[in-house]
């Protein structure tokens, strides 16, 4: 019996990373460079494309993201939802638990037993601090943080001074659309 895919034995950690492909990998000198090739690559329809820089690269940036919302934010809406409900329950639970059957309910200030406006204080408090973790979380769990593994098409030169473009498919389709491009560099990545 074979072991099964890797998908199907990571638990609670998302989807699993995808399988090493094999492509082209070419290094440019310059920023502007390495975005014309991406937009190259995204005419041709050549795939997902992944871009290395040394520095922020703004104009990659434009080319390769797509511009969409970022699902951090449901994880601290939820979260801030949690801790406001939780700084109620909380508030409500002390007001009326702590009374005594036999006697009538102590009353202050004429007002009832679960009364929102003392519970605002812990409400928020709570909203910010589960709202916060969430946060954290949700930026792990969305960024798939902590990666023990470098990627196949890393190349140490990407931290130092070139750009560097990787997109995964048939290298004989790809390396004419990137020599296009005039890189430094271009060679292949497999996986081993």
């Amino acid at each position: 019996m074979s072991a099964p895919p890797v998908a199907e034995t990571r638990r609670g950690r998302g989807p699993a990373p995808p399988a090493p492909q094999s492509g082209m990998l070419a290094f440019y000198e310059d920023e502007e460079a390495a975005a014309h090739a991406v937009a190259a690559l995204r005419r041709e329809g050549a795939g997902p494309v992944t871009a290395y820089s040394p520095v922020p690269p703004h104009e990659i940036l434009e080319e390769v993201e797509e511009q969409r919302p970022s699902v951090v934010r449901r994880f601290t809406l939820v979260g801030g939802l949690i801790g406001v409900a939780c700084g109620f329950a909380i508030g409500a639970y002390t007001g009326v638990a702590y009374t005594n059957p036999d006697v009538a309910p102590l009353v202050v200030a004429g007002r009832p037993l679960v009364a929102w406006p003392p519970y605002v204080i812990i409400m928020f408090e709570l909203m910010v601090l589960i709202g916060g973790l969430s946060t954290f979380i949700g930026v792990l769990v969305n960024g798939r943080l902590p990666k023990a593994t470098t990627r196949l098409e890393y190349a140490p030169e990407f931290t130092n001074d070139r750009f560097g473009v990787f997109v995964a498919g048939d290298p004989s389709r790809l390396r004419p659309i990137l020599e296009r491009t005039h890189p430094v560099e271009v060679r292949e990545a497999r996986p081993s």
